[in-house]
């Protein structure tokens, strides 16, 4: 999404006066109300753990799209993601916030964390920057906002934290959640995108139990596989008929393209699977791991 600003919060005395009213003392963040739901910023999600390296490629694929004009199917509307390590002051999301930063006192950012959540047409994040101060390091609560479309794309504060208000402008805040939404946008373009890996199955029987599915998280490698037999057929599946058992309770299953048999593709919607999956905690957060190669490429 392109962002446009005629000017700043800070030379805007209605937009000063706009975000100060969101300014609000909390510590952790609270469940937000959105179209009769909940919102709970605080619950595990699948997760992306990338460097601010990643993050710019992501933000470069991610600009040209948004999810208004429908140019960009989404695959998951719901995610956590983490940006931590190569932090500067000169590019990336580490520019947007040089003004924090302090040699002689030894401050400077090293993570920012966000949870998004996509609502009808509008996603809304919780940010959390995390810094350093001397020997004392703090995951800072920041804000909650709504990133959306009306003649333009915008950024609109939904709580602002009173302590982060004293360290970081609204500018930084709301270039920050600019930057958050088109590495999101970036990392949907992705899921759909994916690479394919060409996979010999000798034979399909059932998936035995693994061990360790009631782990706090599994790493999911973000890749199409295509099974083939030995003459290098490709084999389709009947999904009713599969033999395939899984001891897992519930497990979020990701926006994907589905080739039907008679060659046309669609689109498949996120969806919770198993027999637990209305329970939201019996679904494990499972993190999701980028091609570098695909991502530099796409940078381009």
């Amino acid at each position: 999404m392109i962002f446009t600003h005629n000017k700043s919060i800070a030379n805007s005395k209605e937009w000063s006066w706009y975000w100060n009213r969101h300014v609000k003392d909390f510590e952790d963040f609270p469940n937000l109300e959105v179209y009769g739901g909940r919102l709970d910023f605080s619950q595990p999600l699948d997760y992306f753990d990338i460097d601010s390296d990643m993050a710019e490629r992501l933000r470069k694929i991610g600009e040209p799209y948004d999810i208004f004009n429908n140019t960009l199917q989404i695959a998951k509307p719901e995610l956590e993601l983490i940006i931590i390590n190569g932090f500067n002051d000169n590019d990336g999301i580490g520019s947007l916030l040089w003004r924090f930063t302090d040699l002689d006192r030894d401050r400077h950012v090293y993570g920012v964390y966000a949870s998004l959540f996509l609502v009808k047409n509008s996603v809304y994040c919780a940010i959390t920057v995390c810094y350093v101060d001397k020997d004392w390091g703090c995951e800072q609560p920041t804000a909650i906002i709504e990133i959306s479309q009306d003649e333009g794309p915008f950024i609109m504060p939904i709580l602002v934290n009173e302590d982060a208000a004293g360290l970081f402008s609204f500018d930084d805040i709301q270039a920050v959640g600019e930057y958050i939404a088109n590495v999101w946008f970036g990392i949907q373009y992705e899921l759909i995108n994916c690479p394919e890996e060409i996979k010999y199955v000798e034979q399909r029987g059932p998936i035995q139990p693994s061990n360790d599915y009631h782990e706090d998280h599994s790493i999911v490698y973000v890749k199409r596989v295509i099974p083939v037999d030995e003459n290098g057929n490709q084999i389709q599946y009947d999904a009713k008929n599969s033999g395939r058992i899984s001891k897992k309770p519930a497990w979020n299953v990701r926006g994907h393209i589905r080739t039907l048999k008679d060659g046309r593709e669609i689109f498949v919607r996120p969806y919770q699977k198993g027999p637990e999956r209305e329970n939201l905690n019996a679904i494990k957060p499972k993190q999701y791991v980028f091609d570098d190669t695909k991502i530099k490429e796409d940078a381009e």
